[in-house]
């Protein structure tokens, strides 16, 4: 797990360079001893470059229950919508429920 300064950095020379940063955060909740989790894409500066990746699956024990989400440019993720919608089928309205009661 990379620490908040590490990530900083890594956002710094991402925007200076115009680099799109993409965060994997599934395991956001599951956390170790005195680390704190710090996403890259809270970043001002990457606002329009961060592509977080995150889910309910792992940190709420839906295990088999399958359900993600993203956050990015609205570009972006835009494109990745129309991909996934011919590649994958539609969460079970049960994960979707669990999902939402999680979240809130």
């Amino acid at each position: 797990m990379y620490s908040r300064g590490e990530l900083e950095t890594i956002g710094r020379i991402a925007a200076e360079a115009g680099i799109y940063v993409i965060s994997d955060e599934l395991y956001e909740k599951i956390v170790y001893d005195d680390n704190e989790h710090f996403s890259i894409g809270s970043m001002a500066e990457l606002r329009e470059l961060a592509i977080t990746v995150n889910g309910v699956s792992k940190a709420y024990s839906m295990t088999g229950w399958r359900i993600g989400y993203m956050r990015g440019p609205r570009d972006v993720i835009s494109a990745a919508a129309r991909v996934q919608s011919q590649v994958t089928s539609n969460p079970c309205s049960i994960s979707q429920a669990a999902a939402v009661c999680r979240a809130s």
